[in-house]
């Protein structure tokens, strides 16, 4: 039997052809472009890993701006990134759910990326075209200041502007640099942190299947990461409090979280890589 895999906000209901068992369309790809393989996972992925790094701290306070390399951190080196959560003001959702259909799938996520709660972590742009098809995973080590508190993590392809305009323009001023920013894949987790025995929040160690991804990555694009702890509303907020959720309104107060990657601690994110014929994977990243 031909399955279509179920791959979320990129899934298309279109006609599939005869011949591979899964059937993907490519995101980004020529039109009606299917990729088959025989199984799901597909077989033959070269999966990479991308380390999280830091940008330097401004004022004795981690900044939320960082980098994806494929060198793990270095001895003796690390980078943290910062951020804060508030219920009152829970991280919106930009794309990829069902519960407004003009809000599915795909979406620019530049403004969303300028809020203060959200971790903007970008690669370098790619030397080479590649596809990234099957399961993409994350893996991070957090600290934060409440008991428990959701963690997001979602993966965008940055499209390399084939023409400046204004939003690029205020990329560059932001950090954020020029490219619309695409949502391709999302996880939200619950995750309980737990002090250590002298009372200060500890470090926990999360793993999260980000999602499934049919993905054509061209030459100068990049991968962003985002780390937040809110897609409101399409998932309950999170309100730190201690009460009933249902029958109370009352929120906690913010909670301050840390994404921290260092030799002993390499955050990254892993991704199945495939080249297309006249690419080499060594070089997709």
């Amino acid at each position: 039997m031909v399955r279509r895999a179920r791959l979320g906000p990129l899934e298309r209901q279109r006609p599939l052809s005869s011949g591979a068992a899964v059937q993907l369309e490519v995101f980004g790809g020529q039109p009606n472009e299917f990729l088959g393989f025989p199984t799901w996972p597909p077989p033959g992925a070269l999966f990479r890993k991308l380390f999280v790094q830091g940008t330097g701290v401004a004022g004795g306070v981690p900044g939320r701006l960082g980098g994806l390399s494929a060198a793990p951190p270095a001895p003796g080196s690390g980078d943290q990134l910062r951020y804060v959560y508030d219920p009152k003001d829970p991280t919106p959702y930009v794309g990829g759910g069902w519960l407004n259909f003009r809000k599915d799938g795909p979406k620019d996520q530049r403004a969303l990326e300028l809020r203060k709660d959200v971790l903007v972590i970008t690669s370098e742009p790619f030397d080479e075209t590649c596809d990234l098809v099957g399961v993409v995973k994350a893996t991070l080590f957090m600290q934060c200041s409440a008991p428990e508190c959701d963690v997001v993590a979602r993966l965008c392809v940055v499209r390399a502007p084939k023409k400046l305009r204004w939003p690029d323009l205020r990329g560059w001023s932001t950090g954020l640099g020029p490219g619309s920013s695409l949502n391709l894949c999302e996880s939200l987790v619950r995750v309980p942190f737990a002090a250590d025995s002298s009372g200060a929040p500890g470090v926990k160690h999360i793993d999260i299947d980000v999602g499934v991804v049919c993905c054509r990555v061209e030459r100068g694009d990049q991968l962003r990461l985002h780390v937040c702890s809110a897609v409101h509303p399409r998932a309950m907020r999170h309100p730190l409090g201690t009460g009933d959720w249902l029958l109370s309104s009352e929120v906690g107060p913010p909670a301050e979280l840390m994404l921290i990657s260092d030799s002993s601690r390499p955050s990254c994110v892993e991704l199945p890589f495939f080249a297309p014929a006249s690419a080499s994977t060594s070089r997709c990243v």
